[in-house]
């Protein structure tokens, strides 16, 4: 049996907890979390990692490295804590372990070229994805032409605006040029402009709203709503991935979205502005 190792903030978050599970599931027994190691007592609960890996019937590690050294493959948790992921990766990505980076992969474009670059020169194949690219509801739109999009969902733009970015970048391709925001508490509505003259918008309501989608296309406008199971076709990825070593995502999409993200992060500190993408500057 495959032994998967978690490396993670603090392991009382909704990922860990359910992720164990779904991997059991989708690989029909072949794959399970045996090791994991938790930075910090839960900010929220205050469960210590000895507490949650004991709950969850999971060897609990004192490192970083004796996670790497005992499991098969690596996952970087800590969803709600890009900031942290860097550190948290350096040591499986240094191991040529097969490591997946969880949601949201870095908080700034120049951490994601950075990580990926150490994966390269490891020899490590890795990678990272919102569950959200693989709603069933989304993929016939994938390759179309589409002119422009508005984008809504739930939360929080530090949390969730990756669910957005991601599958609105995959479909609209091409490159963001420049991004406006204005906001009030946690709703965020962004102004995305692409370079060929294309526009998107998103918004994430701070609440607990559906994932939605306009698109604009060359016959009209069409509503996606997604109400399907995004997180089983997640995890089939995720355990071929675990199998083979086949990376599903690119990493220059993933610095992509990313790059785009934390220009939309600056935007929300100059409402009404817009940001280049890349550069963190004023456009005009």
């Amino acid at each position: 049996m495959m032994k998967v190792g978690f490396i993670d903030y603090y392991l009382d978050e909704w990922h860990a907890d359910h992720y164990p599970g779904m991997l059991k599931e989708t690989s029909r027994g072949s794959m399970e979390v045996g090791y994991a190691y938790g930075m910090i007592p839960s900010p929220r609960s205050g469960k210590t990692s000895e507490e949650w890996c004991r709950e969850h019937g999971i060897q609990c590690c004192e490192t970083i490295e004796e996670v790497v050294e005992k499991s098969d493959v690596l996952m970087i948790l800590a969803p709600e804590d890009a900031q942290t992921h860097e550190h948290l990766s350096r040591k499986a990505l240094e191991s040529g372990k097969k490591t997946y980076i969880d949601k949201t992969f870095a908080s700034s474009k120049e951490m994601a070229e950075s990580i990926f670059a150490l994966a390269e020169s490891c020899g490590t194949p890795c990678y990272s994805t919102s569950a959200l690219r693989y709603a069933r509801e989304y993929q016939p739109y994938m390759g179309r032409k589409v002119q422009a999009a508005a984008f809504v969902g739930a939360s929080d733009y530090n949390n969730y605006s990756i669910h957005l970015l991601e599958p609105m970048l995959l479909m609209m391709e091409g490159e963001v040029r420049r991004v406006m925001a204005l906001t009030r508490g946690d709703w965020a509505q962004l102004l995305l402009q692409w370079e060929d003259g294309r526009v998107g918008s998103m918004l994430c309501t701070g609440g607990g709203t559906g994932f939605t989608a306009n698109l604009l296309l060359d016959r009209g406008c069409e509503q996606v709503e997604v109400d399907s199971d995004f997180f089983g076709p997640f995890m089939e990825g995720l355990v071929r991935f675990f199998e083979t070593g086949e990376v599903s995502v690119p990493h220059e999409e993933t610095v992509r979205v990313i790059a785009v993200r934390e220009a939309g992060a600056k935007a929300m500190e100059r409402p009404g502005e817009w940001v280049e993408v890349g550069r963190g500057s004023t456009g005009g």
